[in-house]
């Protein structure tokens, strides 16, 4: 039974979201992360409290204007950035690591995934070493609180143009219009 003195409690936490428009509008900058995701650990593939790792690989960074860090793992395959999902394009094909690869199996890529496919783009999983990034036409990252981020160079080398992609604007424009369009609620009196 539960006690008399027993009082539920909610805590509510915010926190400023440090994605900036000019960031969408220009791209970001990001960085390899200093060691490797362990993609042969049991929580890879788990939303965790546990993202010590993660955290630890970001705030290696901090004080740059490094926006996020890709880590790739143990094999030297790119897993996943310290807080997002890693996608390039080349050749308008798009490419996106494996779960396998150590990455945590983000419900904002698996959206992206169905709204690029369900437009006709080809989207490939695989193993990438980290030139195939760096080569890339175009490269973004994704996560529920930042969408879609372009990634304009990675450790001081520029991908494609060194500006959003034509692939990762028209991604985070679907992105937007598919969310409006579920958002939409009937109201029933």
């Amino acid at each position: 039974s539960v006690s008399e003195n027993f009082i539920p409690r909610v805590f509510i936490t915010h926190r400023a979201i440090s994605y900036l428009q000019s960031d969408y509008v220009n791209g970001i900058a990001v960085a390899v992360a200093p060691f490797p995701k362990n993609e042969l650990s049991p929580i890879a593939i788990h939303k965790t409290l546990n993202q010590l790792e993660n955290l630890l690989a970001f705030n290696h960074f901090s004080g740059t204007e490094i926006k996020e860090a890709i880590m790739l793992n143990t094999k030297g395959f790119v897993a996943e950035g310290t807080k997002s999902n890693i996608f390039f394009v080349r050749n308008k094909q798009i490419h996106t690591p494996y779960l396998t690869c150590g990455i945590l199996p983000g419900i904002t890529r698996k959206k992206i995934m169905d709204l690029l496919s369900g437009k006709g783009f080809a989207i490939t999983e695989g193993s990438y070493g980290l030139n195939e990034l760096k080569t890339a036409d175009e490269c973004f990252c994704t996560n529920s609180l930042m969408e879609i981020m372009p990634i304009v160079s990675i450790d001081n080398q520029s991908v494609g143009s060194g500006k959003p992609g034509e692939i990762t604007k028209y991604a985070l424009s679907l992105y937007h219009e598919s969310i409006l369009s579920s958002s939409k609620m009937e109201i029933i009196p």
